[in-house]
């Protein structure tokens, strides 16, 4: 019969480095980055893809529609122009889907609506697609008619039928017209808006209570070294107003207070020290700059606990907003031999007696 027993078996070196195992911990509020605008592109038009002529006389008419919002990448009229016009009708089927530029010269004053499938005069908003009256640039044609109507880059499915609606300003008189469709158009892009980062605190305009983000620690370990703290999406058009600080228990830390001039806070900021100072023109740009009191000031602190960064604006004009930070530190690893044995640094053998 074998007796058993555990010995341990650690090694000389794992006694030596005990002392100093330590790690970076990286402590956040929660975020979510935005994303900038995107402008809108034209592209390339593409090459005739049809072409039609048409009159209407004095009937059917039609309660016409307002106009689009635009006529580059168009969204769909929502409202009625309250004019009854008589109008006429050309049916267009794309092979392909993209975006189109549709155009349209009429003898008189005339409007030109785009509707996808079917067009029902009775019922003038229902799918329609984009619409447009004047336009007075530059044609890829050659015409003798004096009114013109342009719609860009309007997007369209292959294999979908539209019917091209041209009709009159107002009244109701005959016209006569001519239409052209170029595409697909090559690189147009309608863009998108800014997403703002979230969540989103505004640092409200002269208030001295400004706004704090609290960020609760649950970790625990003694700082041996406050390597950094980092603020998201800091927005702000006059840097000099935004006084920022650092708290946890009893100590708080100046970060940035009447600092950057007339320069412009729009991105993420880093702060360590020692740093560089903040530029005072311009946008700064996002990076890392000196903290204006010392982040030493937090060694020997437990790291547990609340950390507050209170975002002050201390002067009328301008108000700004933030989304959230961020605290860097250096704290020990634990030292219990679970952790240690998963750190690789001791071993767990059994032997037989």
């Amino acid at each position: 019969m074998f007796a058993r027993s555990t010995k341990l078996a650690l090694t000389l070196a794992a006694f030596a480095g005990l002392a100093s195992v330590s790690q970076a911990a990286i402590f956040s509020t929660p975020y979510t980055p935005g994303t900038p605008a995107v402008p809108a592109t034209n592209g390339t038009e593409g090459a005739l893809a049809f072409s039609y002529t048409g009159s209407h006389a004095s009937s059917p008419t039609f309660v016409r529609p307002s106009a689009s919002s635009s006529d580059t990448f168009p969204t769909a009229p929502t409202g009625s122009s309250g004019n009854t016009v008589p109008y006429g009708v050309n049916a267009y089927t794309p092979s392909a889907t993209g975006y189109y530029n549709f155009y349209s010269s009429q003898d008189n004053d005339g409007f030109m609506h785009v509707y996808a499938n079917t067009f029902n005069p009775a019922s003038p908003l229902t799918n329609i697609v984009a619409g447009d009256d004047d336009w007075f640039g530059a044609k890829p044609y050659t015409t003798s008619r004096t009114n013109h109507s342009f719609l860009r880059n309007v997007s369209l499915t292959g294999g979908t039928t539209y019917q091209i609606v041209t009709s009159n300003f107002t009244g109701t008189g005959s016209n006569t017209y001519e239409g052209y469709v170029y595409g697909t158009n090559t690189g147009a892009n309608p863009g998108s808006p800014a997403v703002p980062a979230t969540p989103n605190y505004t640092i409200v305009d002269n208030t001295p209570a400004g706004v704090s983000i609290t960020l609760n620690v649950a970790s625990s370990g003694i700082i041996t070294a406050f390597n950094s703290t980092t603020i998201f999406a800091l927005l702000h058009n006059w840097a000099e107003d935004v006084d920022i600080t650092l708290t946890h228990g009893t100590t708080t830390v100046e970060i940035s207070t009447d600092n950057g001039s007339s320069a412009d806070f729009n991105g993420n900021y880093t702060f360590v020290t020692p740093g560089s100072a903040l530029p005072t023109t311009g946008v700064i740009p996002s990076g890392t700059y000196g903290s204006e009191q010392a982040l030493s000031a937090f060694i020997g602190h437990n790291v547990n606990g609340a950390w507050v960064m209170k975002f002050v604006d201390d002067a009328a004009g301008i108000a700004g907003s933030v989304s959230a930070f961020d605290i860097n530190v250096t704290i020990p690893e634990p030292t219990t031999l679970s952790a240690l044995a998963g750190m690789g640094l001791i071993a767990l053998r059994r032997r037989r007696a």
